[in-house]
């Protein structure tokens, strides 16, 4: 799909503030009311995936603990390791990755307990190595494509690239 810059500039508001009214979107990027509703709608069929409120996990009491997960190698192991942490109510972010790993996952706890809880839990999959990282302090998240972010758009006959 191609995406134009009027688009980037609607898509770099809502990643600022994704309660930003139409109209005052419209007026930043001095595009009409009706377009930039229009341009919206198409963005939320085929690009936005939800608008959600991003959390300070640790200002109200959670663990957040990264892990990487070397899963063992047949792919049914990896299938069946994949269904259960998809299911797991405290993986917040879960994704496949190269370099050896196959899971690179975020989770969220009350409490280390609940966390080790979670990893003994593990112990019924064939895994090969697992990587644990705590989060001391989160310094940037979700900053990409924001209006302040100083992302610059260079347009070439067919493609858009940003920096």
């Amino acid at each position: 799909m191609a995406i134009s810059k009027t688009d980037l500039k609607v898509l770099s508001y809502l990643r600022s503030d994704a309660r930003s009214s139409i109209s005052s979107i419209s007026a930043e990027i001095d595009v009409p009311v009706s377009s930039v509703l229009s341009r919206l709608r198409m963005l939320e069929d085929k690009i936005i995936k939800k608008y959600s409120t991003l959390l300070n996990y640790s200002k109200i009491g959670f663990v957040q603990i990264n892990l990487i997960i070397m899963a063992g190698a047949r792919k049914s192991d990896k299938d069946a390791l994949r269904s259960f942490l998809m299911e797991h109510p405290n993986v917040n972010s879960l994704f496949q990755v190269s370099d050896g790993f196959d899971f690179y996952l975020e989770t969220v706890f009350k409490d280390i307990k609940g966390f080790y809880d979670f990893t003994d839990s593990l112990s019924s999959f064939k895994i090969r190595k697992i990587e644990e990282h705590h989060v001391i302090e989160e310094i940037k998240k979700e900053e990409f494509l924001t209006k302040d972010s100083g992302a610059v758009y260079i347009e070439y006959p067919r493609h858009m690239f940003i920096f």
